[in-house]
């Protein structure tokens, strides 16, 4: 590893940017797909317990990260829609 950075100081710093751009990235975007996974369940298990939800037809649709990100999305826009209407008739 060491050897590994002691030839990359050597390199240009245009490449050396490029790497730690790319290596970055790659780090979020794993830092992103253990972050989804883990949230699908977080709001499974508000919504339902998990083991309801297994025996649920929506279970794939529910068990997707982006399914549960939708869904949970639509709830705060009806909340905030129903909010705001509540306030205007006052």
């Amino acid at each position: 590893m060491f050897e590994w950075l002691n030839k990359l100081r050597q390199k240009p710093e245009s490449l050396r940017r490029l790497i730690a751009f790319w290596t970055s990235t790659l780090i979020v975007f794993a830092m992103i797909l253990v972050w989804l996974t883990n949230l699908s369940s977080s709001f499974g298990a508000v919504s339902k317990p998990l083991a309801e939800l297994a025996k649920d037809d929506k279970a794939r649709e529910l068990a997707s990260p982006f399914a549960s990100l939708k869904n949970e999305f639509n709830a705060l826009v009806e909340n905030t829609r129903s909010k705001l209407r509540y306030e205007s008739k006052k």
